[in-house]
């Protein structure tokens, strides 16, 4: 008796949903198209902020910077590297205005040595090697149409570009500490080996050390920690008549943690609308349920004399529902997971500087 109500069951909420098509299937998409948007948005934005946390161990991105107006005394930097247990190497850049080939104004700046600190990850190409040649930063590369062995003329020197790459310690691209908006098109990071970084004009040349605790810190005795490190270095330089002109923890640069923020600071707003869709189908289903089981209380009745149980009538009236919401989930997950992830990830790469993990 049961199984013959079950297929009988089967096949009247199958006359239903081909009757009431055109209302199930606008259901139907609506949700699949919501799902697979959350998921996409929430799997790609997962990608990025992934990615973005793997730059500090692949890439030994600094924990810290500072520029002084004169080269930093040696002896003074080991007594800050001996007292508070961390590494200091210099990154310092020549910067100037150059024209890019589409004739247009541009800045840059130039670094030589990233060995240790704020190693530079190669996306295209390879590293400089000889006199005349220079890697410049994937993103302008990129919006500017720059491919490897193009030329590109800087300080009245022409350089062959051997390769496109990502620096840490610039995911995001600003000009300067107050600007508001991205400067990936009209802003060049480069790097070149050291013999040619010391043909560039000292005058230009912004003496900058990154460092980098030796060992891991809370979040509390890293602020402490980079105080106590800022007032040490101004005491230092002020004996050395020199002076601090920039500095910055890793906290504090926004070319570092930009991507982080912008990454994820709209997850807890999707997340929320996600929920409240969620509870407006959940209605729109219990209304249309109820209306039904109002209409064929009669039905309802009768079968109950004949044995059906309370479950079964529920499971009946809850079938419809579970199948749009099953098929609206799955094919959402997969058209989210493997079509739009890639799409939202990459949305946030056009204007972020590092590599995204497969």
């Amino acid at each position: 008796m049961v199984k013959i109500f079950q297929k009988t069951l089967l096949k009247r909420a199958s006359r239903e949903y081909k009757k009431e098509y055109f209302k199930f299937f606008i259901l139907q998409v609506f949700l699949l198209a919501f799902i697979a948007n959350i998921s996409g948005y929430l799997i790609g934005t997962r990608a990025v902020d992934d990615s973005y946390n793997n730059i500090k161990e692949s890439m030994n991105l600094e924990d810290g910077m500072f520029s002084t107006f004169y080269k930093f005394d040696d002896n003074d930097m080991k007594n800050i590297e001996e007292q508070y247990d961390l590494k200091i190497k210099e990154n310092s850049f020549y910067k100037t205005k150059f024209v890019n080939h589409n004739g247009v104004d541009n800045y840059v700046n130039v670094y030589s040595n990233r060995e240790e600190i704020n190693k530079i990850f190669v996306e295209t190409g390879r590293m400089p090697e000889s006199t005349n040649e220079i890697l410049l930063e994937h993103t302008y590369a990129n919006y500017n149409n720059y491919k490897i062995n193009d030329n590109i003329t800087i300080c009245d020197q022409d350089f062959k570009i051997v390769g496109t790459g990502y620096f840490p310690d610039f995911s995001c691209i600003y000009k300067n500490d107050t600007d508001i908006a991205f400067k990936y098109k009209e802003f060049l990071v480069s790097y070149v080996n050291e013999d040619t970084f010391t043909e560039f004009p000292v005058h230009d040349v912004t003496y900058s050390y990154s460092y980098q605790f030796n060992k891991a810190l809370s979040d509390e005795e890293r602020e402490k920690t980079n105080e106590d490190i800022k007032h040490s270095i101004n005491e230092l330089a002020k004996q050395k008549v020199n002076l601090v002109v920039n500095f910055k923890s890793a906290e504090e640069n926004h070319n570092i943690t930009t991507p982080k923020n912008c990454a994820s600071q709209y997850t807890p707003i999707i997340l929320i609308f996600f929920y409240i869709l969620i509870a407006i189908i959940a209605f729109v289903f219990s209304i249309n349920t109820i209306s039904r089981i109002i209409e064929e209380a009669k039905v309802i009745g009768t079968l109950r004399a004949t044995g059906i149980s309370r479950k079964q009538m529920i499971g009946f009236y809850l079938l419809l529902p579970e199948f749009v919401i099953f098929t609206s989930s799955v094919f959402g997950n997969l058209i989210g997971y493997y079509i739009l992830a890639p799409y939202f990830a990459n949305l946030f790469m056009d204007i972020f500087s590092f590599h995204l993990n497969p």
